[in-house]
This record gives structure tokens, C-alpha cells and sequence, in this order.
């Protein structure tokens, strides 16, 4: 996703970022192949409606967490406060990210 990461934008997100994997996943923030915290995070959410069973994690560098499960993505907005949270089928956060307002 490279137009992200030309702007001031802070989370990107979409089905299978960078994985072929049926997982919630959320990267390090990244821009260029590094980690750098001033920059991009990326969500995905691989599953789509696809009935998910175990699977195995993806250990690739640029992951901070991966989790082979059946899930959405809730999204809270505040004035300057954005809440992500993956929630699986049994209604329970499997994954919580809460970026840093610039």
C-alpha cells in the first residue's frame, strides 16, 4: 500500500493485507520495509464470511499479531481517538488497537 504510506495516514486496512492467510492480523508500523513507528499500521481481516479452522499463524517479520479465527472488526471513533477491536465469533477481543493521535 504504498499511498499510504506517501501521506499522514496512520492505519490502512482491507481484506488479506500482504497474506494469503484466512487470519486477523495487524503489522508493526511500517513504511519501506522497515519498522518505524511514526507510520503506517495495517489491519487486515482475511477470512471474509470463510469458515475458519485453526490454520497457522503467519511468523513473517512485519506481523505484531496474527490470529487464525473467524472475526470482524468493530471501529469506535472519538473526537480524536480511534478504538480497533477483532472480535470473534463467540463475541470476545481477540485483538485491540488504539493508535496514538497525532
Amino acid at each position: 500500500m504504498p499511498r499510504a504510506q506517501n501521506r499522514e495516514i496512520r492505519i490502512a486496512a482491507g481484506g488479506d493485507v500482504g497474506a494469503e492467510t484466512w487470519t486477523e492480523k495487524r503489522t508493526y508500523p511500517i513504511k519501506d520495509g522497515r519498522i518505524d513507528p511514526d507510520r503506517v499500521t495495517y489491519l487486515g481481516d482475511g477470512a471474509r464470511g470463510t469458515f475458519v479452522v485453526g490454520g497457522a499463524k503467519d511468523e513473517r517479520w512485519f506481523w505484531e499479531k496474527t490470529i487464525p479465527m473467524n472475526h470482524f472488526f468493530l471501529v469506535t471513533l472519538h473526537r480524536r481517538k480511534a478504538v480497533f477491536e477483532a472480535i470473534n465469533l463467540r463475541h470476545q477481543i481477540i485483538d485491540r488497537f488504539e493508535p496514538q493521535a497525532r
